[in-house]
């Protein structure tokens, strides 16, 4: 019995002769009934769960993007420092600025002197010129079309009228405003000067160098230098001022008690008048011995580090057609005897200080003139094409 009970039970076995494809259904059935059927609120549970699990990776795939992101950010910084700090490892932040210096200034009718102007001061490391034309029908345009095109310079036109001084002044502040406005996130430093007026420094050679010992104020004020006609009738075309003229006034002259002043263009928060400027609270003027300054006058005239050239009548030709005449119309005699005393005192010192840049200035000038020589031949060949 036991013997045939053990042969029942083998033939019994469902598993054994029967085809695959049955076991596997009857595999599947049989698990099947061994289920029960879900529930509503499970199946809700389950939906919440796969959706809570797709939120999930959503976020997890948001937080890779946002961090393929970041790194990506953090690498082009890295990079843009990396060209920004120079060789030696010391980070400087004037490299963050697209100019670290530049020059504002209004301009009638002076095709003569721009050159000589432009290519001393860039000389000296000014990296921008914003030239505001006020109605000039002389060569002006023509002369600064190459240094337009290098980049070098910014011309807009500034058709303003005025009668007098106060007018003037208006015309001369409205520019300067302007100037402000569009180089206040890409100018560390704006200077603002006219064409008779050179930024001489003492010892040193570049101008950035030395603004950086004054990055924690509103600006720098230098003093004028007034200079006189040196007894020249007229300077020739080849004759460079900064050459030509080297008489002045005495130090302690009047006039040389004006300023000028270089300004952190971010921090003027007002253009007073075309010798100073007032800045966010926090910041101040000084001189370049870095005293407090309040006002367009220093009490003493400082000759330390730099300071103005002002050649204010320029050649004897210029001081009588232009100086003189412009009082004369005026019929302000006060004023003619201030010409005379100018004309006398402004002619009392020999001042050879700027006599060091000729010679850069004049190979600068030379080969500007042989680019533009070139450029013209370039330009007549390529017309005859």
């Amino acid at each position: 019995m036991r013997k045939g009970f053990g042969k029942t039970n083998r033939i019994s076995a469902p598993s054994e002769g029967l085809p695959k494809e049955t076991l596997a259904q009857r595999t599947s059935f049989t698990s099947m009934q061994g289920q029960a059927e879900p529930s509503a609120s499970e199946s809700v549970v389950s939906e919440k769960q796969l959706s809570l699990q797709k939120k999930l990776r959503d976020q997890q795939a948001q937080k890779e993007a946002l961090k393929e992101q970041e790194r990506a950010i953090r690498m082009s910084i890295e990079n843009d420092l990396e060209r920004r700090i120079p060789k030696s490892g010391t980070f400087n932040l004037s490299r963050l600025y697209e100019y670290d210096l530049a020059i504002g200034a209004v301009v009638r009718n002076e095709a003569r002197f721009l050159p000589e102007w432009l290519e001393y001061h860039s000389h000296l490391g000014v990296q921008k010129f914003f030239i505001f034309d006020n109605l000039s029908d002389d060569d002006t345009r023509t002369v600064l079309r190459p240094y337009v095109t290098e980049g070098l310079v910014e011309v807009f036109d500034w058709p303003m009228t005025f009668t007098d001084q106060p007018g003037y002044l208006s015309m001369q502040m409205g520019a300067y405003r302007r100037i402000v406005d569009m180089c206040a996130d890409d100018v560390k430093w704006i200077g603002f000067i006219d064409l008779d007026e050179f930024i001489v420094p003492q010892e040193e050679d570049n101008l950035v160098e030395i603004l950086a010992d004054y990055e924690d104020v509103g600006g720098v004020s230098l003093n004028w230098m007034m200079f006189g006609t040196s007894e020249i009738e007229k300077l020739e075309d080849d004759q460079l001022v900064i050459e030509s003229l080297k008489k002045r006034a005495p130090i302690d002259d009047a006039a040389n008690h004006f300023v000028k002043t270089i300004s952190r263009a971010e921090r003027i928060r007002r253009c007073k008048d075309p010798h100073a400027m007032l800045y966010d609270i926090g910041y101040k003027q000084v001189n370049t011995r870095k005293m407090p300054m309040y006002s367009s006058m220093s009490s003493t005239v400082v000759d330390h580090r730099m300071r103005i050239n002002h050649y204010w009548t320029r050649d004897e030709s210029y001081f009588l057609d232009r100086k003189v005449q412009y009082v004369k119309e005026r019929g302000d005699q006060l004023a003619l005897a201030e010409l005379e005393r100018r004309h006398r005192d402004f002619n009392a010192v020999e001042d050879t200080a700027i006599q060091r840049f000729v010679t850069p200035v004049k190979e600068k000038l030379a080969r500007r003139r042989a680019t533009i020589l070139e450029n013209s031949k370039s330009e007549v060949l390529t017309s005859r094409l």
